[in-house]
């Protein structure tokens, strides 16, 4: 009697690719296996989806219409929204357009893994191109967010094309998900988390992603295509203001005077010396080259109100390109720090050479321990640079080519969302 196989209905058929995953693709399925997948369908969603907290949600039918291999791409799919931290980065972007820009680029990588996709999604050619409303964009070598940026500047255009692209409310609990299908192969599900939950999330899927990366690489599986992502995980980008506040909190020198005792423990009896703070120097210096000019503004506002929040700060402002003016150097203090904004510098000489920067600290006999420098990094091949520590903060399209070699860089988008 021949051996009667009962059929598989989704719930059995999404299982079965887990456990096809487990055994293929080790990376995936170690975040998988934190994915809660329902024994029952959910009528409202139209394919198939994941939310932030890692719950996923199909329809049945179209479950039943994927291969086992589509099923697995599916699902494999899911996991990198959830591994490049895609619902934690969208910010404040619109989300049909951050959907769509993190669907290519998703769709190319595992096209390039060589896994099989369910055919109606957003997935570039072999070449990364991929033509939405009339318009051909490629993916390659680009994040989410620059591909977002090409997209959004279409965005009609191309909501105008999506079928059955509007946004609906998930029906039949209270937890006011708002799903986006935009065309695809899987839904965009957003949540209405507090800050305090999204970070919560966010942390809690960083370490299962830092953990199945060190899983799969224990077997040698770690696919080539996270590498970046999981060495972005283990040496974040750090915000260039974080990265000034922590430098100054740390390099404010520090000594105590027991003259004068500390006021807050005269009720203890006992007298703590006071701590006395001296005070630090900081030079910020700005690159006036033209393709610094659309956050030069922004920049010196930023800088201004940090070292404003230290009353020991002593801070100078100098403008520079090819030579350095007297006239563009400011002293910063209380009385005119709202002023920095609208400041009349002379006009420079064009170029962009930050030896001048040196060249006229030494001419003043300027001494400080730390500069903050905002360029757009394209200078002199082998600059002269000032004595202490140095920070590089780059305009938008600023190269790190030169500078990373004489100090610490961020760059001004360098912002967490």
């Amino acid at each position: 009697m021949p051996l009667l196989i009962p059929p598989c209905n989704a719930h059995d058929k999404l299982i079965r690719a887990m456990v096809k995953t487990q055994t293929d693709h080790p990376f995936f399925s170690y975040i998988l296996m934190n994915f809660n997948v329902s024994a029952k369908e959910d009528k409202w969603i139209p394919t198939a989806g994941v939310n932030k907290a890692g719950d996923f949600f199909y329809n049945e039918k179209f479950i039943d219409s994927l291969s086992s291999a589509e099923c697995i791409g599916l699902l494999v799919h899911e996991t990198l929204h959830i591994a490049k931290g895609d619902f934690f980065r969208q910010g404040n972007r619109d989300h049909q357009i951050w959907g769509i820009a993190s669907d290519m680029i998703i769709n190319h990588i595992l096209k390039q893994e060589k896994f099989t996709l369910p055919s109606n999604g957003y997935i570039p050619n072999t070449h990364g191109n991929l033509t939405i409303a009339g318009t051909t964009y490629n993916v390659n070598n680009k994040c989410t967010e620059q591909l977002y940026e090409e997209l959004y500047k279409n965005a009609n255009k191309i909501k105008a094309s999506i079928p059955n692209g509007d946004d609906f409310k998930r029906k039949g609990d209270d937890s006011k998900e708002n799903v986006n299908t935009h065309g695809s192969f899987d839904v965009h599900i957003e949540g209405n988390e507090s800050s305090q939950t999204n970070s919560a999330l966010e942390n809690k899927w960083k370490k299962i992603t830092i953990e199945a990366a060190t899983a799969s690489r224990t077997r040698g599986d770690l696919p080539g295509c996270m590498v970046s992502t999981i060495d972005k995980l283990l040496n974040p980008t750090i915000d260039w203001r974080t990265r000034i506040m922590k430098f100054i909190t740390s390099e404010i020198p520090v000594d105590y005077c027991n003259r004068i005792p500390g006021r807050k423990f005269y009720a203890t009896g006992v007298w703590f010396p006071r701590i006395r703070r001296e005070n630090l120097e900081v030079f910020i210096s700005v690159d006036v080259s033209g393709s610094t000019l659309a956050d030069r503004a922004f920049f010196i506002s930023e800088v201004a109100g940090i070292l404003s929040s230290y009353e020991q700060i002593r801070a100078r402002l100098i403008f520079w390109d090819a030579v350095v003016h007297e006239e563009n150097d400011f002293e910063i203090t209380n009385e005119n720090k709202h002023d920095l904004v609208s400041l009349k510098i002379k006009d420079c000489d064009g170029g962009t050479i930050l030896s001048s920067y040196q060249e006229y600290l030494e001419k003043k006999n300027y001494k400080c321990r730390l500069h903050v420098i905002l360029t757009d990094g394209y200078l002199e091949s082998s600059p002269k640079i000032p004595d202490g520590n140095v920070i590089f903060v780059l305009s938008a399209d600023g190269s790190d080519a030169i500078v990373k070699n004489y100090g610490a860089v961020c760059r001004i988008s360098d912002i967490d969302n």
